[in-house]
């Protein structure tokens, strides 16, 4: 198998429909609002026909993976693992019968498999950074018996060896503005359906109880912390999508409505994850857009002003609804014990600097030192506490493929997406370690080969 030592696009002439330039631009964006539409439906009735349909439907997306790879380009898996992003959390919420890392684990399988098929570059970094976390498995096998073992090992594995299989993909391959322009929208449609689901949780709850904690009612049912990121992420998304794509007329106004849809309700799940996540990405990557021409510069500062002004008044409508618990719950600065489980995994880091604890054995340690038998949130102390000196190794991977990626940026524009991709995963592994698929996927987007040129691509009014 001869590798490929750098991605080689395809001619126009030869590009799927789906990646054509230009002309394609013109009638998607009419499809993407049918089938956000759909999505939005979808939701619903997968709750109503759970869990046969929503099994089906995540065994449906694999089918389209494998689909996928049956063709020539591999850029076209791309969107089935941004779709993928998003839908893990919609198997989650409708209780697909799915195992529970079933998105991680697609998302490896189907890349390995366009490895094969495509013959792609295995990228040495890539690999190092898993392999740096596995010696620690022999530990996690004298602590836990073989099944505790696969289980604790699977839990907080299976999102690095997602995230190395993704690095893997996306260095491999070129990404231009049309083709990432549909990715975004792409990445969206699933996030249609987890608002319908936690939409639907709010009309069904007969009360609902506001206090400091984190909502299951406005959540959907479903763990507010994942639900909350997954919104945010959308939102992340729909301002990429409107600082790229840059659409003008009704279709602008759609994509600003839909950010706020997102935002509003990542807020309700008080959960301060996705918000947080915001936070953190968003103004390095408006830094970076506001350096672009004179055009976006002027433009920029509009749109901030009038969504930052809309979004204040929703907040003070949701502030009276939830009885002032909103504006409670945020400047709660309690960080519901991942603070202290962020210091007991350093301490005993510093009790076993090279190899760590094993995989998954921090939890029985949290006890001895203080704390609560509990999965790390934070995936950076995990890593310390688990896999030693071996995990800064890997910590120093990830972050020098961003900075490595940041310096290949041709452009203020690609920067700026580079920005907000990074920083969001990066940010969502701070609270919430690896448990969703998103944090692998969203974080190699950045890593791929990016042709974002600065010249307008607008996306015309449907």
């Amino acid at each position: 198998m001869k590798p490929i030592s750098r991605p080689v696009p395809l001619s126009p002439q030869h590009r799927p429909d789906v990646l054509a330039p230009a002309s394609g631009m013109v009638s998607f964006f009419p499809k993407f609002l049918q089938l956000a539409v759909l999505h939005f439906v979808l939701g619903f009735v997968l709750y109503l026909f759970r869990p046969g349909l929503p099994t089906a439907y995540a065994f449906a997306v694999a089918v389209a993976g494998l689909y996928v790879i049956a063709g020539k380009d591999p850029r076209r898996l791309a969107f089935i693992l941004i779709y993928i992003a998003g839908a893990e959390i919609v198997w989650r919420m409708t209780k697909a019968d799915v195992f529970w890392e079933f998105g991680k684990y697609l998302t490896v399988g189907l890349i390995l498999l366009g490895i094969l098929r495509w013959r792609l570059h295995l990228s040495a970094l890539g690999m190092m950074y898993f392999a740096l976390l596995l010696p620690s498995i022999f530990l996690t096998l004298n602590w836990l018996s073989a099944s505790l073992a696969q289980d604790a090992i699977s839990f907080n594995l299976s999102g690095p060896l997602a995230l190395a299989f993704c690095a893997i993909y996306f260095q491999n391959i070129k990404l231009d503005k049309h083709i990432i322009t549909r990715l975004l929208l792409v990445g969206i449609l699933p996030v249609f359906s987890v608002s319908a689901l936690t939409l639907r949780g709010i009309v069904a709850s007969e009360q609902i109880v506001f206090n400091l904690n984190s909502n299951f009612a406005t959540s959907g049912g479903y763990g507010p912390n994942q639900v909350s990121a997954i919104l945010g992420l959308g939102a992340l998304l729909c301002i990429l999508y409107m600082f790229i794509a840059r659409p003008t007329g009704f279709s602008g106004l759609v994509m600003l409505g839909m950010t706020l849809l997102f935002v509003v309700q990542s807020i309700l799940t008080f959960s301060r994850g996705g918000v947080y996540n915001l936070i953190v990405a968003l103004p390095l990557t408006i830094f970076y857009l506001m350096r672009r021409r004179l055009s976006s510069r002027q433009r920029l500062p509009i749109f901030l002003l009038v969504f930052l002004t809309v979004l204040s008044f929703f907040i003070i409508d949701i502030n009276a609804f939830t009885g002032g618990a909103l504006f409670e719950r945020f400047q709660d600065l309690n960080s519901t014990g991942r603070l202290e489980l962020f210091l007991i995994d350093i301490q005993i880091w510093l009790q076993n600097p090279w190899l760590g604890v094993g995989v998954g054995v921090s939890p029985i340690y949290h006890p001895l030192f203080g704390g609560i038998e509990s999965a790390a949130h934070t995936e950076y102390s995990r890593v310390l506490a688990e896999h030693g000196i071996l995990g800064i190794g890997s910590l120093l991977i990830l972050g020098f493929l961003c900075i490595r990626a940041f310096f290949r940026s041709r452009n203020n524009l690609a920067r700026g997406f580079l920005a907000g991709t990074s920083l969001w995963s990066l940010a969502e592994m701070a609270h919430s370690a690896m448990r969703i698929s998103a944090i692998s996927i969203v974080f190699s987007l950045s890593l791929a080969m990016l042709d974002l040129d600065e010249q307008e691509l607008r996306d015309p009014v449907p």
